[in-house]
């Protein structure tokens, strides 16, 4: 099994380093990615998974939509 690093701060990852992210966890809100590698969801969940967390019969923002390619977790 591998071992896994949670981090809060993805500004202080190097190229190198993104290579290795396999997931995002994501607010909704576009801006949370900027200066980022790719600043743009569709782009960025194009190479890493991303996943939304919600209450039981809550919905995702408006932002989140299916360019973005991010699964809804309950």
């Amino acid at each position: 099994p591998g071992t896994y690093q949670i981090i809060d701060n993805p500004l202080k990852l190097s190229r190198p380093e993104w290579d290795r992210v396999v997931a995002v966890f994501v607010q909704g809100a576009a801006w949370q990615f900027k200066g980022w590698p790719w600043e743009q969801p569709g782009e960025l969940f194009k190479r890493i998974k991303g996943y939304y967390l919600h209450i039981e019969g809550g919905s995702a923002p408006m932002a989140i939509d299916a360019s973005w390619n991010v699964t809804h977790l309950v």
